[in-house]
C-alpha cells in the first residue's frame, strides 16, 4: 500500500489482506456462523457504499470505523429477530388451540437450528458443550480434563449461552406452551 492511498483503496485492502475478519467479528458478538457470515457481507457492503464518509486514510481509523458497522449490523439483526419472534408471538401460532401438527414441525425446526448452531461452533467449544449439558459435569472438572483453565471453560459456555440464545428461546416458549396445555 503507498503512502497516498485514499480511505478507499485502505479498505478494499483490509478486506482482501484478512477476508475472515468481519466473520470473527460477528462470531465475537454472538452470532451464529450461518448469521455471521450474512452480516460480514452486510458490514462489507455498508462500508463500501459508505467509504466516501472517511476522511482519513490510515489503517486504525478505517478499521475503528468497520467495527462501529459491525457492531451495528448485529445490533440490527438482533432487533429483527426479536421483531420476528414478536411477530409469530402476535400470530398464536404457538397458541394451545393451535395444530398439534404444526407444533410437532415448529419443534423439530427449533431442535434442528440448535443442533446446527452447535455443530458451527468450533471443535473445542463442542466438546465443552457436550461435556457440561449433556454429561453434566462442573465447569472445574471440564477445565481438568480439556487441559484449560476454569476461566476459559466459563467464557467459552458464556459466549455459547449469548451465540444459541435465539433457538433456545424459542424452545423455552414451546415449553412453556406444552406445560400450559397440560396444566389445563
Amino acid at each position: 500500500m503507498t503512502l497516498a492511498a485514499g480511505p478507499d483503496q485502505v479498505l478494499r485492502s483490509m478486506l482482501r489482506d484478512q477476508p475472515n475478519r468481519l466473520v470473527r467479528r460477528a462470531l465475537s458478538l454472538g452470532l451464529t456462523r450461518f448469521d455471521a457470515e450474512d452480516a460480514a457481507q452486510s458490514t462489507a457492503l455498508t462500508a463500501l457504499r459508505k467509504i466516501e464518509t472517511v476522511s482519513q486514510a490510515d489503517e486504525s481509523t478505517i478499521c475503528s470505523w468497520i467495527d462501529t458497522i459491525a457492531r451495528r449490523t448485529v445490533v440490527d439483526f438482533y432487533r429483527k429477530q426479536s421483531r420476528d419472534r414478536d411477530l409469530v408471538r402476535s400470530m398464536d401460532v404457538l397458541e394451545p388451540e393451535s395444530d398439534p401438527v404444526s407444533v410437532a414441525l415448529e419443534r423439530e425446526e427449533l431442535l434442528a437450528e440448535v443442533i446446527r448452531s452447535i455443530h458451527a461452533l468450533p471443535p473445542l467449544t463442542q466438546k465443552i458443550v457436550e461435556l457440561r449439558f449433556i454429561r453434566e459435569l462442573p465447569t472445574k472438572q471440564i477445565a481438568d480434563e480439556l487441559g484449560i483453565t476454569h476461566a476459559a471453560v466459563r467464557q467459552r459456555l458464556s459466549r455459547t449461552r449469548i451465540a444459541l440464545a435465539a433457538p433456545f428461546a424459542g424452545l423455552a416458549d414451546l415449553r412453556e406452551n406444552e406445560f400450559s396445555k397440560t396444566a389445563s
